[in-house]
This record gives structure tokens, C-alpha cells and sequence, in this order.
């Protein structure tokens, strides 16, 4: 169970000069033995008990701060309700006592009270005690426990800034990002806290008993990190998540009771470090199991070690997952049986914690028709209007006889492949401008292939 820092109104509250403990009805005369002990497991606002007065546990206290401890008694058995008797007051005004009360309580779980809001002062610190109560018989009181009560959040975001990063612009990534929090000096912060989406909620585990389990939120690295002085710094070194091309980080400051400040974001924009995933020539029959080669981004591999490949892999046999070693270049080469259906899902993994986002590579796409031309490159321009153009049409796999093709939206036209599965076509435009090519394979037992849109322009 996870429980808010929030509270459980459970007690009356009561002047110390009133009698406020309803008292347990004493069992028959005979029938128990044994004394009330000492509660334990003493927290404060689902926190650890603070022994010290000058190092108090510091609780936003909206809605009343909830305190509690386990009563004990020497006869469990006989006794097995018990009540707890809390006194609460300002450190700084020591006869000025509350008491509280929660009463039938079983044996060994927590007793929790809560402190109302409208009893507590900002910036004042508090001290209590709890008794276990059985009958006309109480326990010794326990050691004072020490809170103080902040409800005032940091007043300023905190500045955010990378050494490696910049803001609003557009990285090459392969490397983690190093963040700067700075809280401009305001001693009211002692900490931050960001994410990659929204900020993580505080909250506590319950454990057997209803007694709390609560950890130190500055040990969870992924949210959380300490100011190196109260309003100082902090740096931290993140991973972007994979497959994000806009990132934007949300952070606040923190002060000692984990209130936040208004938030800041830092946005900036990730290139891809996707790998390359290509099928190894010469071309291959369908449905034969072909080299493919996983080459890392160059950027990326020039920041880190390649240590290998994640892969999904899809066939007409199922889906599976595994990861390729990479070599010493950080290329590596992995076993596909290739089909239309054939799809890959390929990211790096380097040396320094980065994961690169996927790069998608499917049998049909590797089906498709190469397509070069020394007069109208691919995505460029050359040539001009009256100027012919040789284009070739080269396949990935055996066994094409020919292709069908369209320019610029025409009907398709058949071309006749030569004994090594390729052709060219001559075409001369008519015009300046953009133009585009389609063409996809055609296989001796009259399967089409994987098609390819080829855009280029004339002068």
C-alpha cells in the first residue's frame, strides 16, 4: 500500500488542563497481568521520528500533521486493545501541552493522531510524546519527537541550463545530457526534483501493522537529486528517452518539507542516432535466410563504445527479441530469413548509457527496387528540360524479370529485365521542375516486390 502525505483525522483534541483520555474499561479483576510498555515505531507526518530538537522534521502541515506510534502491552493476549495518549506543544512554549487521544486500538499496529491545522503556526517547531494507556494503567511516556511545520513553497523556479545540450536547439545526442540546477541562492531550497513527464508524486508505503516504511526520496536518482548548500546546486546526467524528438524536462526546487516551487522546463531537439540496417549483397532468393548489417550512427560511435543491438524481430514464424554483440567497429551482422513480411526493430546500445532510438527495416522495404541515375541523382537536381536520363533498376533478390514503372502519375509501363535480374530506362523530361519515379519488381512466378518512389528535378 502507498499512502500520501496526507493525514487521518483520528483524535480529539483537548487543553492540558482537561481530562481528554477516555479510558479502557480495566478487565475483571484476575483475568490479565502484565503493564502497558512504552510505545514504538514513532513517526512523524508518515516520516521518521526527529530526536532533536534542533533538527526537526520539517512537515507542510495544510492538513494537520499526523503523528503515531505503537502501543505495547506485557500481556498482548489479555489486553488486546489498547488506547495511545499523545501530548503535543511549541518547543518555545513548553506548558502550552495538547493532549490526544486514539483509543481501541489492536495489539502492535500503529495509533495513528492527527495535529489540526488550525493548532499549528508556520515556522513554529513541536514537540510530543506518547504513552500507551491500558485501563487505569499507563506506560512510561516515550522520548520527545520534533517537527516543524513549513507550508511555504520555494518562491522562484530554479534556473536550468547544459553544458552539452543547448536549449532549443537541435543535438546530435549519443552521449547523456548534463544538467545544471541552480536554485539562485533562495537557502529555502534543499533540493530538486524533474522528469520526462510529469513530476512524481511523494508517498509512502504502509506496512504490516499500518506502520510506515519511508525512504528518502534523494536516494531515487531518476527524480530527485540534493542542492550541494541549501539555495545552491545541483548536477545531474540523464539519458534521453528513446524515440522522442522533441524533449522537454520539467524541474522544480525543494525545500525541507518537499514543497515545490513553481515549475521550469528545459526543450530541446534530439537527431536521430537510429542505426542502419541494410541487407549484405549479392541478392537473395525469397524466403532464404540473408546476411543483414547493423551499422551504428557515426556520431554516436564516436562518442562511446558500440556494445550491441537490441532487435525485434518479426517473421511469418512469429515474433522474438535478441541482442547482437557488436564488434570491435561496432558494426554486426545478424541472420533474417527474408520475406515481405520480415520487419526489424533495431537500437544501439554504447558504453555510456546510450540507447539509441529504433530504426524499422522490413523485408519489404528490402524487396524494393534500387534505383540510380548519373543525370538525375535522388533528391536533386540535374540535368534540364530535353536532357535523357539513364535510369537503373537494380533487385535484391533472383528470379526478377521485369518492372513496372510510372512517371509523374502515367499509366504504368512494363520494362524487360536483362539474365541479371536489372533494366534501364531512358526518359527525357519535357519540363523544368519536380518529377517523380515509381517502380517496383516483378518475380519469374509473377509476385511484385516491395515498391520505390524515386524524386528527383530537372534544371
Amino acid at each position: 500500500m502507498i499512502k500520501s502525505m496526507g493525514t487521518r483525522v483520528r483524535a480529539t483534541l483537548a487543553s492540558a488542563g482537561a481530562l481528554a483520555l477516555a479510558l479502557l474499561a480495566a478487565p475483571p479483576s484476575g483475568a490479565a497481568t502484565g503493564a502497558p510498555a512504552t510505545p514504538t515505531d514513532l513517526f512523524n507526518g508518515l516520516t521518521f521520528c526527529s530526536t532533536r530538537a534542533g533538527a526537526p522534521t520539517y512537515l507542510w502541515a495544510g492538513g494537520g500533521v499526523e503523528i503515531m506510534g505503537v502501543p505495547h502491552h506485557t500481556d498482548p493476549t489479555g489486553h488486546p486493545y489498547l488506547a495511545a495518549e499523545y501530548q503535543v506543544w511549541p518547543v518555545t512554549d513548553p506548558g502550552r501541552v495538547s493532549t490526544l487521544t486514539s483509543t481501541e486500538v489492536s495489539t502492535r499496529f500503529e495509533a495513528p493522531v492527527t495535529v489540526p491545522a488550525d493548532a499549528l503556526s508556520e515556522g513554529q517547531t513541536y514537540a510530543w510524546k506518547v504513552r500507551t494507556v491500558a485501563g487505569a494503567q499507563a506506560s512510561d511516556w516515550s522520548a520527545p519527537c520534533f517537527f516543524a511545520v513549513d507550508n511555504t513553497a520555494p518562491s522562484a523556479p530554479p534556473l536550468v541550463t547544459s553544458p552539452n545540450y543547448p536549449e532549443n536547439g537541435r543535438a546530435d545526442g549519443g552521449e547523456p545530457i548534463r544538467l545544471i540546477f541552480d536554485a539562485h541562492g533562495d537557502t529555502d531550497v534543499t533540493g530538486f526534483v524533474f522528469s520526462w513527464g510529469e513530476l512524481p508524486v511523494l508517498g509512502t508505503s504502509i506496512g504490516e501493522y499500518g506502520i510506515p516504511k519511508p525512504t528518502d526520496p534523494y536516494t531515487k536518482g531518476d527524480y530527485f537529486v540534493r542542492a550541494d548548500r541549501p539555495g545552491g546546486t545541483a548536477t545531474v546526467s540523464l539519458l534521453p528517452q528513446p524515440d522522442r524528438f522533441r524533449l522537454r524536462l520539467t524541474v522544480a526546487s525543494l525545500d525541507r518539507s518537499f514543497n515545490q516551487s513553481s515549475r521550469s522546463t528545459f526543450t530541446f531537439l534530439l537527431k536521430s542516432t537510429a542505426p542502419t540496417v541494410a541487407m549484405i549483397p549479392p541478392a537473395a532468393d525469397l524466403g532464404q535466410t540473408v546476411p543483414v548489417r547493423l551499422t551504428p550512427d557515426a556520431h554516436t560511435r564516436s562518442l562511446s563504445r558500440i556494445l550491441s543491438y537490441s532487435v525485434k524481430i518479426t517473421t511469418d514464424e512469429g515474433t522474438r527479441q535478441v541482442e547482437v554483440p557488436a564488434g570491435g567497429n561496432g558494426t554486426a551482422v545478424l541472420p533474417v530469413k527474408l520475406t515481405a513480411d520480415t520487419s526489424l526493430l533495431v537500437s544501439s546500445h554504447s558504453a555510456n548509457g546510450w540507447v539509441s532510438d529504433e530504426r524499422r527495416w522490413t523485408g519489404y522495404q528490402a524487396l524494393a527496387t534500387e534505383v540510380s541515375s548519373a543525370v538525375y541523382p535522388e533528391n536533386e537536381c540535374g540535368g534540364g528540360a530535353g536532357v535523357p536520363g539513364r535510369f537503373t533498376f537494380r533487385p535484391h533478390v533472383r528470379g526478377v524479370v521485369s518492372y513496372l514503372y510510372s512517371i509523374d502519375g502515367s499509366q504504368e509501363r512494363t520494362l524487360p529485365a536483362d539474365p541479371t535480374g536489372q533494366a534501364t530506362l531512358v526518359w527525357t523530361p519535357d519540363q523544368s521542375g519536380d518529377h517523380y519515379l515509381e517502380v517496383r519488381a516483378k518475380t519469374r512466378d509473377g509476385r511484385e516486390l516491395g515498391g520505390n518512389d524515386y524524386a528527383f528535378c530537372a534544371n
